[in-house]
């Protein structure tokens, strides 16, 4: 409740459990009249001030709004913290309003990715995303830690599909989203190429 250098006193697990959604719901109060995702396309949102935009913020603190904790992303976080708690109906009700978000055409505003998403090495899913954080240097720190073998997933080239998605053959991430990297000791790793990107994008 409060930001400072002190300590915070310990509380109780049902007293973090209320102050936890009660901070959801503040902000949720708060952001709902002003939030213009409620109000505007996701093309508009991702293109402010653009050519053809109906959303032209006359502050930037306002634009990309998809990219910053916008009010479908505090529902999102509603559902996922009554998730942990085990109130499934309350975690649906809180999901549905983000799934059910519409544009003013009636398109879902957070679509599912298709086979297309991954087939164009879009790895990062944009139609999916709620919100985002920006990271920089994300080529390095991807090179660091992926391209180089140190987070993997098994050495057999059956280990994700079977393993991660059931060997279904249906399922778009099983066949595109993960590489078999060969080290060149001969090794044999499995990385995920969900943070692959290059210096230019950054987030």
């Amino acid at each position: 409740t409060e930001f400072g250098r002190n300590i915070n006193a310990h509380i109780s697990f049902d007293a973090y459990k209320a102050q936890l959604f009660n901070d959801i719901k503040q902000a949720e109060d708060l952001i709902k009249p002003v939030d213009p995702m409620l109000n505007y396309s996701m093309s508009d949102i991702r293109n402010p001030n653009g050519y053809g935009s109906a959303f032209k913020p006359d502050d930037d603190f306002i634009a990309y709004r998809n990219m910053r904790m916008n009010y479908y992303a505090i529902k999102a976080l509603e559902a996922r913290a009554n998730l942990w708690y085990g109130d499934n109906d309350k975690a649906y009700n809180a999901a549905k309003e983000v799934i059910e978000a519409r544009n003013e055409n009636d398109v879902q505003k957070f679509q599912l990715a298709s086979g297309v998403d991954y087939t164009a090495t879009n790895f990062m899913l944009t139609t999916e995303q709620i919100f985002g954080l920006y990271v920089y240097n994300m080529a390095t720190t991807y090179t660091n830690n992926f391209g180089n073998g140190l987070y993997r997933k098994g050495t057999a080239s059956t280990t994700i599909t079977n393993q991660l998605y059931g060997n279904t053959g249906t399922d778009f991430r099983e066949a595109t989203i993960w590489n078999l990297l060969t080290m060149t000791n001969g090794s044999k790793y499995n990385v995920i190429k969900k943070y692959l990107t290059n210096e230019s994008n950054v987030t």
